[in-house]
């Protein structure tokens, strides 16, 4: 295993916007040209961030709206997730999702729908910044999902960058392996059980804890805001064996307790659902404008 960041990350470089949003330098404009940045830059600055120890917060899109990613990334989101698993972000789709992120810099990263090589792989081609993979049980679940990341002789990803060679240009294996970020879902207690030996496995940059999907999985009822003590005591478990291996550790909480998790060391933590904003806010002003 390698215990730093620094080669866990390899190639990571220091912030020339320290404390920054990675996808939005300080006093540049938004809306930029593809060839003026690339997406290796903003893994690498996704990734300092987190090796540093900074809590960042982003947005997650199940619709499949390019629309609604745009004007989720123009808020400022330190990165934003296109949900492949519980959402509308596939092969067809993707590709407008990645665009409408990449006109502010913002970082994308794809919940693949399951362990899948070709499926990672495919998100990787079609220039995400990495990819989230669900239900990793075990260290050899989670060597299988790093392998899908990078290519041969290390890894298993066949070559054919049919976006990632416009995204980050010139292209090679090389830089494939460097911008592609592997984050693991923890989401059993199994995995909970398994973590050190997940987080052992070299080139998992991060775990991201699935709070329903653990809750359910000690039979108890699925809630973000895990207020459940042995739900939030397997977190912490999580959380201690990442910052012990230099890795970043993630969640979605509900809203009013981000700053709780935050405080426990989180530094990928879910902030916004778009289906969660559709659905509330537009309740909300129906409520007051019916005097409700």
């Amino acid at each position: 295993m390698v215990g730093s960041a620094t080669g866990r990350y390899n190639g990571g470089v220091a912030s020339r916007h320290a404390g920054s949003n990675p996808g939005h330098p300080q006093g540049t404009e938004r809306t930029v040209a593809m060839s003026d940045w690339s997406v290796l830059e903003t893994s690498r600055e996704l990734r300092r961030r987190w090796d540093s120890g900074q809590a960042t917060f982003g947005a997650w899109v199940a619709s499949g709206s390019p629309h609604v990613v745009e004007l989720l990334c123009a808020a400022g989101p330190d990165w934003i997730v296109l949900d492949g698993q519980h959402g509308y972000a596939d092969a067809a789709t993707l590709p407008g999702l990645l665009r409408a992120a990449a006109i502010s810099r913002t970082p994308a990263i794809v919940r693949v729908a399951s362990n899948d090589g070709p499926a990672i792989g495919t998100a990787l081609d079609l220039g995400a910044n990495g990819v989230i993979v669900p239900m990793v049980d075990d260290a050899e679940q989670a060597a299988r999902a790093v392998a899908a990341c990078r290519y041969g002789p290390a890894g298993t990803r066949s070559f054919g960058p049919t976006r990632a060679a416009l995204a980050s240009p010139p292209f090679s294996t090389a830089v494939g392996d460097d911008t592609a970020i592997c984050i693991v879902m923890a989401e059993t207690v199994r995995a909970v059980e398994n973590i050190e030996a997940i987080v052992a496995v070299d080139g998992v940059h991060g775990v991201f804890i699935g709070p329903l999907d653990l809750a359910i999985s000690i039979g108890r009822p699925p809630t973000f805001t895990i207020d459940d003590p042995e739900v939030r005591a397997y977190m912490l478990t999580v959380r201690d064996a990442c910052r012990a291996a230099g890795c970043a550790v993630g969640t979605f909480p509900a809203t009013a307790h981000i700053p709780d998790w935050a405080a426990e060391g989180f530094e990928f933590l879910g902030l916004v659902a778009d289906g969660e904003i559709l659905s509330r806010v537009p309740r909300e002003m129906l409520a007051a404008a019916r005097g409700a």
